[in-house]
């Protein structure tokens, strides 16, 4: 069964950046998928430190888009215990779909077991 309190949590999920000494890498939440290409936030990051080299900072933060498209860098993003596992999530929810469509070749078959 799909759990939709995490799916709500995943999809609330703030940005992280990642700032290291060779530069620095953005996790985006579910949410913001559709415009993954375009995020305005990713785009703020590398307005605010390029694409490579040392951001000069360290370290996992929360971060959002802020006034006038610059970068702001929140609270110190730490793991979280609770997060979803969207690859088995995904699963799951293209099993339901060929259940509901009929397609789903790759389930047993109960009449045979």
């Amino acid at each position: 069964m799909i759990d939709l309190d995490a799916v709500k949590r995943a999809l609330a999920e703030p940005h992280v950046i990642d700032l290291r000494e060779d530069g620095w890498t953005m996790s985006h939440p579910l949410s913001c998928r559709p415009v993954l290409f375009d995020c305005p936030v990713n785009r703020a990051a590398q307005k605010s430190f390029g694409s490579s080299g040392d951001p000069g900072l360290r370290g996992r933060y929360q971060c959002e888009l802020a006034d006038e498209g610059w970068l702001s860098i929140g609270d110190v993003a730490a793991a979280r215990a609770d997060q979803i596992d969207v690859g088995a999530l995904v699963d799951e929810i293209e099993q339901l779909r060929g259940l509901l469509t009929g397609a789903h070749h790759d389930l047993p078959d109960p009449s045979k077991e």
